[in-house]
């Protein structure tokens, strides 16, 4: 297919003005679909911080990693090229974590930790430390986001995962790509 060259390039005005036109548009379209997500994740979730994160980085990779799908599947048998598998509530060792990231032979651990169930008491506090440095013990890398950073800005939640999955994935993917 041979593309057309335009004498003159459009006017930035009328492309906002069309890019406004889609946004509003599909904008329906688009919050069903995260409401889509949103549910499916409550069924496998126990807050509604988990329930946040896990939309958001459903949202986040799929919208910032071209050439990458995550999926949301407790399930999911993998591996598949380009696919980055979000696991809710995965269950490893003696623990369970709200997610597991994982893809081309990574694992990333994420804890969503709200106020009640975390640092509330000394008990918690030190079932998170053991959690810890069992996740060091088998490899598990473990990001933690409090449920204020969650609800301030789960998209900044979603910008550092994706920061560090790069770091830890992307000589890999690069790799997997050639």
């Amino acid at each position: 297919m041979k593309l057309l060259k335009l004498a003159q390039p459009v006017d930035p005005t009328r492309i906002g003005n069309a890019v406004d036109c889609v946004i509003r548009s599909m904008q329906p379209e688009f919050e069903r679909h995260i409401g889509r997500i949103a549910n499916f994740l409550g069924h496998y979730s126990q807050s509604p911080i988990e329930v946040m994160l896990g939309t958001a980085m459903w949202i986040g990779c799929n919208l910032s990693t071209p050439g990458w799908l995550v999926v949301v599947a407790p399930d999911f048998v993998g591996p598949v090229k380009n696919i980055l598998i979000l696991r809710p509530q995965y269950e490893w060792s003696r623990y369970r974590s709200d997610f597991l990231l994982e893809g081309y032979g990574h694992k990333i651990l994420i804890e969503c930790d709200g106020h009640d169930f975390h640092e509330l008491t000394k008990g918690q506090a030190e079932h998170d430390r053991a959690k810890d440095r069992e996740a060091q013990q088998v490899g598990y890398p473990i990001l933690r986001f409090t449920g204020s950073e969650i609800y301030r800005d789960s998209r900044s939640c979603c910008v550092q995962i994706l920061d560090f999955l790069g770091s830890r994935f992307g000589r890999a993917a690069q790799q997997a790509g050639d």
